[in-house]
């Protein structure tokens, strides 16, 4: 396995560093992996890995792949476990995660289960329900 986790990355440095104009082939997935790799999960980061070093492969998966929400997904929950990010550092997270997806009730709901204001959390319920209502062709208020 560790041959092969080697070659992975050599790959995707190659990919990444040869053809900057083939980066949106690059599926989510693997940067996920890349970035977790070394580690047991995302919640092992800390102790295995550096977690700036993680956010930042994961940064640039997402400049290659600005709408997948697996990369913004595992972005966020890094940032939100992260003990040096603020609130509104994880607030603007999530609004350029919205900006890339913005009918994507999943990143809301992932905003909604973090968010501590109670009066947030009624707007992005709100925004759901526009989102639901926008996709079932139904009146959204």
């Amino acid at each position: 396995m560790p041959n092969e986790l080697w070659l992975f990355k050599q790959l995707l440095n190659y990919a990444i560093s040869g053809y900057p104009h083939q980066q949106n082939t690059l599926q989510p997935e693997l940067w996920i992996k890349y970035a977790l790799s070394g580690s047991s999960g995302i919640f092992e980061i800390g102790k295995t890995k550096n977690v700036e070093e993680v956010l930042s492969l994961l940064s640039q998966g997402i400049s290659a792949n600005p709408t997948s929400t697996k990369l913004w997904t595992v972005y966020l929950e890094l940032t939100k476990q992260c003990q040096k990010s603020k609130p509104e550092e994880v607030r603007v997270i999530f609004r350029d995660a919205i900006l890339n997806l913005p009918d994507s009730v999943h990143i809301q709901w992932q905003l909604y289960l973090w968010e501590t204001q109670e009066d947030r959390k009624v707007d992005v319920l709100y925004t759901i329900i526009r989102i639901i209502c926008k996709k079932n062709g139904l009146f959204a208020f």
